[in-house]
């Protein structure tokens, strides 16, 4: 808006003539008196010609007010806020003369002192923007658990109603889903999958990558409610595995695959490796070829699982599966590992990434920060190690192996700070560790896994050396069976000869192994002898003595009882404290004597009959019910009933 001065001002200079004015209200009266009644501004224009100079110079003043300032830059401003005026410049006063301006030095050193902060500035940035041009980005895997409907009809639960599943559904915790006349599959990120039979409900409890060291209790992953379900794992013995939560019990599985099904009874297969059974407060170990069975208030029995299961329908069907769903998941884990390794050695610019990764330590702060750092960069040792074994070439990449193993156990023992560089290094081991869990000696990446088992040993992660040979041995056995049921006999043969120190020294140091380690050991041992055996004339022609061999590994009583007698002390322990609780529940001493009469019939049959009479001899105390003389005549019967002693 216009000031009002400036239209006071404005009315004055063009104020017209008296005459003028006269003239154009006559043209106007004169217009209006027309027929027409319009008034015509041309005619009023061609009358005189003073009202064309009066608007010209009204829209001069206006052009003049509203027209936009030029574009100045801040330095043009500067120049004309510092630049005296016409009027300053013609001021004789203004002038000065140079001789009355008193002459100073130069300020040489300040001039100086902004350049070098300048340059140290910019020198500082740059160098901290390095390892961002060289390093690569740190990632991680995010996938989700997943449903997927196989064949036949599948319905999940969505706010109490049951909707049909046709494709592919991320689960949440809480998600329940049901198969009718069909099948379904779960996969949990790479830690494995579970398969559902026909008529089979189950409920998702947990959805978590699992990433916790096994001590920790974790919660079930999975509730069975009806039906069966087949779990395979591929998570190492130390991590959390997956835990199927049932009825009267859970069962954990690592590395494994495990046949479940409930039905107010829980039946455990294990068919591959191992699993561990959760049962009133008791932990029951389960390795291929066994099974046991879990209700209310019984004493599980372990017994084999028969041959012709390994022949029937699903389960062979699920074990065929589970070959090829780990072969995709250890490449899937290189796959990933390779991708992030960023620069190669094969590049001219890695020495450029190595110095960058140097400046990136130096210009990071506190201790815990910069042990993190390090870590992360022996981790990209072992990625670009993954990243040279894609490209076929091994000697290259076991030097990068040998580094990363290096790299830990120098942080390990080149800090005072032991407590959170401890941590750091457990969590980055079990990080690694599950990261390539799925390989096998037959796979390329199984030099990763080989490495971190190797630095976790190193840095004393709760495993020995033999343990170490163990787990080797255990996966170069499984995948010795693999291959001969793909019948490739010279493969298998030669991989046999390769292992022959680890079976060596797992013979000398058996007795220093952990019970469940040697037990799921002596099992794949036992398996590899059946099935070497069923394959006698394939070996033929590479070893005619080979068979005779390895029959020495076939179990003892493979053919005359299908019990397995498996309790250590402590299981043994465990299940007679059960059996004394469940007895002085009661307080009256008929009620106490029941109880006793129905536990020896729930022994009745089991391979640990003897031991378990034995303890309960010497726990249960005399009292009025005299327990010791009725477990001496139970003693008696069963001396009597086997014919040996016991």
């Amino acid at each position: 808006m216009f000031s009002e001065e400036f239209l006071r001002r404005l009315s004055k200079e063009i104020k017209a003539p008296r005459t003028t004015k006269a003239r154009i209200r006559a043209g106007i009266m004169h217009s209006l008196n027309e027929e027409c009644g319009f008034l015509s501004l041309e005619s009023i224009k061609k009358r005189d010609s003073s009202l064309v100079k009066t608007k010209n110079r009204i829209w001069e003043k206006v052009y003049a007010r509203i027209s936009a300032p030029q574009a100045v830059s801040a330095f043009g401003r500067i120049k004309v806020l510092l630049t005296p005026s016409e009027f300053l410049k013609k001021d004789s006063s203004f002038h000065l003369s140079l001789k009355n301006i008193p002459q100073v030095l130069p300020a040489v050193w300040p001039q100086r002192f902004v350049k070098l902060t300048a340059t140290f500035a910019l020198l500082a940035i740059a160098v901290r923007m390095t390892p961002f041009l060289f390093l690569p980005s740190h990632t991680v895997a995010d996938s989700s658990v997943m449903l997927l409907p196989t064949r036949g009809e599948v319905s999940i639960s969505i706010g109490g109603l049951w909707q049909p599943v046709t494709e592919e559904v991320v689960l949440a915790p809480g998600t329940m889903f049901r198969t009718h006349a069909g099948e379904a599959s779960i996969l949990f990120h790479d830690d494995g999958v579970i398969r559902l039979a026909e008529n089979t409900t189950v409920e998702i409890l947990d959805t978590e990558d699992r990433s916790k060291p096994s001590s920790l209790n974790s919660s079930p992953t999975i509730s069975i409610l009806t039906g069966k379900v087949w779990v395979q794992g591929l998570i190492p013995s130390h991590v959390s595995g997956i835990t199927v939560s049932a009825s009267h019990g859970m069962v954990t599985v690592n590395e494994g695959s495990v046949l479940i099904k409930e039905d107010n009874i829980v039946d455990i297969a294990v068919y591959n490796r191992r699993a561990v059974v959760s049962y009133e407060n008791n932990d029951i170990v389960l390795v291929a070829g066994e099974r046991t069975q879990i209700w209310e208030g019984n004493v599980p029995l372990i017994k084999k699982i028969q041959d012709s299961r390994y022949e029937e329908g699903w389960e062979k069907q699920n074990l065929e599966r589970d070959a090829v769903h780990r072969k995709e998941i250890a490449q899937l884990q290189q796959e990933r590992r390779a991708s992030r390794a960023g620069i190669l050695p094969t590049s001219a610019l890695y020495p450029v990434k190595r110095v960058a990764e140097k400046v990136d330590v130096l210009l990071t702060f506190g201790s815990e920060a910069k042990t993190q750092k390090r870590i992360d960069q022996a981790e990209c040792r072992l990625d670009e190690a993954a990243a040279l074994l894609s490209e076929n070439q091994d000697q290259d990449a076991e030097q990068y192996i040998t580094e990363y193993i290096d790299a830990l156990i120098a942080l390990s023992d080149g800090t005072s700070e032991e407590g959170f560089t401890d941590l750091l290094l457990q969590n980055s081991l079990i990080t690694s560790s599950t990261d390539i869990a799925a390989a096998l000696p037959d796979d390329n990446s199984y030099l990763l896994k080989l490495a971190v088992l190797e630095a976790s040993v190193a840095l004393g992660n709760n495993k020995n050396s033999y343990e170490l040979e163990a787990i080797l041995l255990m996966d170069s056995l499984t995948s010795i069976n693999q291959l001969i049921k793909k019948e490739e006999w010279q493969v298998a043969y030669d991989n046999w000869i390769k292992i022959q120190s680890s079976l060596d020294l797992f013979k000398q140091q058996e007795d220093l192994l952990p019970v469940d380690v040697r037990k799921e050991t002596i099992a794949l041992l036992e398996s590899f002898a059946q099935i070497a055996k069923e394959n006698e004339q394939g070996f033929a022609g590479i070893d005619a003595d080979f068979v005779n061999q390895v029959v020495v590994y076939l179990p003892v009583d493979s053919k005359t009882s299908d019990t397995v007698s498996i309790l250590s002390e402590e299981e043994i322990s465990s299940v007679v404290s059960g059996i004394r609780e469940r007895i002085f529940v009661y307080h009256m001493q008929r009620s106490r004597l029941n109880q006793l009469i129905s536990e020896l019939k729930a022994l009745e049959g089991h391979p640990e009959e003897g031991r378990v009479l034995r303890r309960l001899y010497t726990e249960l105390p005399y009292g009025p019910e005299n327990f010791p003389e009725r477990i001496q005549k139970e003693i008696t019967r069963l001396r009597w009933e086997k014919a040996v002693e016991i």
